[in-house]
């Protein structure tokens, strides 16, 4: 730290104007690796407490958290470090405080947008009873004054990034530069995390549009059919013994409609059911979860599917599994679809790279037929953001001689880049 005295104004929650001062190597470095784990994201709480700990070792800063904005204003600490006490209900004890009648600079700084710096505030903070409900988290550290600076994205603050200061380490200019660019980069995760998720509930959106589409076109016309054919045997039933005798030929045929209907209906329902919620990857894992579906596949279409797979991936994340797993059953479809052709492979490749799987569905057909309007069809829309929400790549190629590729290929281990449900504390 500088021990760079303080502007009062900063104290009372306008800070001084951040003059451009040389970046220690230790706080460049920081900046460098919180860029680092932004672009490698796995969640965005734990993006966040990698980004907390690099403040706090590069700038000698007592403790550090990174606090964000839900949509309904409250605030969520979603990323720490350096707090020995149990925090897992700091966000209530700060309300409770504010009730109590505390003042509460974050509020302010998200209010405006600029950055507050209050040097010395630990004993007027101890000793006000307003502060009592978080006085155990904030013994559990050294601290003498602290900082608050907003998280902006597209000129709206999202957060803040919250620093602890030891005794006699006042914040000076270079270390509220320092703080800003930190804040920076927690701003990008935070946006991106929303982005992405965005994005997936887009394709969650259409997903069960698609589904309810399927429905509508299968099952709904079945059990319509099946009504329409038990209405025909009742009134064949109704005239026995009336006007004429009972047509037992006319009633087996519509039995055995009803039966094959229902039975088509029962199988469509299955098939629906396993879309929503493939079970087998829980139970059995991803190749043996392909290995169902495409039994299946060749049971209702006789299209022959075989899956290869050199040995089984190391275990992945659930979710990659889901989404590798979708990846191929769109690939399949699209080539029962639209490929007229004999035969299809998936093939699942667990190193196809050191730190990569790769799964390829290959068929014999004549290809997929452009869009009407040039855009890509959804279906392959669907398996692009798939492959890309966890920062692989995708391909579909078709061959001079015939046939369709679909290549995926994606880095593991790895977890999800959003974090859609966030956590109350580290």
């Amino acid at each position: 730290m500088t021990g760079h005295p303080t502007d009062p104004q900063a104290a009372a929650g306008d800070p001084a104007p951040v003059k451009v001062s040389a970046l220690t190597p230790n706080q460049l470095a920081a900046i460098a690796r919180a860029a680092s784990s932004v672009a490698d994201a796995g969640s965005l709480s734990a993006t966040l407490d990698v980004l907390a700990d690099a403040v706090r070792s590069a700038a000698g800063i007592a403790a550090a958290q990174v606090v964000t904005v839900h949509d309904d204003g409250h605030l969520h600490v979603a990323g720490m470090s350096g707090f020995a006490a149990a925090t897992g209900d700091f966000t209530t004890r700060l309300a409770e405080c504010r009730s109590a009648g505390a003042g509460l600079v974050m509020l302010d700084v998200l209010d405006t947008g600029r950055p507050a710096v209050l040097p010395h505030r630990r004993h007027a903070v101890m000793a006000d009873p307003r502060w009592a409900p978080i006085h155990p988290l904030l013994a559990s550290t050294d601290w003498d004054g602290f900082a608050c600076v907003p998280l902006i994205v597209r000129h709206r603050p999202v957060g803040l990034l919250t620093v602890f200061f030891p005794p006699g380490a006042d914040p000076g200019p270079a270390d509220l530069e320092f703080l800003t660019a930190m804040a920076d980069q927690a701003a990008m995760a935070v946006d991106y995390a929303a982005l992405l998720a965005g994005s997936r509930a887009d394709a969650q959106r259409r997903e069960r549009e698609r589904i309810a589409r399927d429905l509508h076109d299968s099952v709904v016309q079945q059990v319509f059919s099946l009504r329409l054919h038990a209405r025909s045997l009742a009134a064949a039933s109704a005239t026995t013994g009336r006007s004429r005798p009972l047509d037992v030929a006319r009633v087996s045929r519509a039995a055995e409609e009803i039966t094959a209907l229902a039975t088509t209906a029962l199988a469509d329902l299955r098939d629906l059911i396993f879309e929503l919620r493939p079970a087998d990857i829980t139970d059995h894992g991803l190749i043996e979860a392909l290995r169902v579906h495409t039994r299946s596949v060749e049971a209702r279409t006789g299209l022959q599917v075989r899956v290869e797979c050199s040995r089984a991936p190391a275990p992945l994340d659930p979710d990659l599994e889901v989404d590798l797993y979708r990846i191929v059953q769109e690939a399949v479809h699209n080539a029962v679809k639209h490929a007229d052709g004999t035969s299809v492979t998936v093939r699942v490749d667990a190193d196809e790279q050191p730190g990569r799987i790769a799964v390829t569905v290959e068929d014999d057909g004549q290809g997929v037929p452009d869009h009407p309007d040039g855009r890509p069809h959804l279906g392959i829309t669907s398996m692009t953001e798939r492959t890309r929400r966890w920062g692989g790549t995708m391909e579909v190629t078709h061959r001079p001689a015939g046939g369709t590729r679909v290549h995926a290929s994606v880095p593991h281990p790895v977890r999800p880049l959003a974090d859609t449900t966030g956590r109350a504390m580290p």
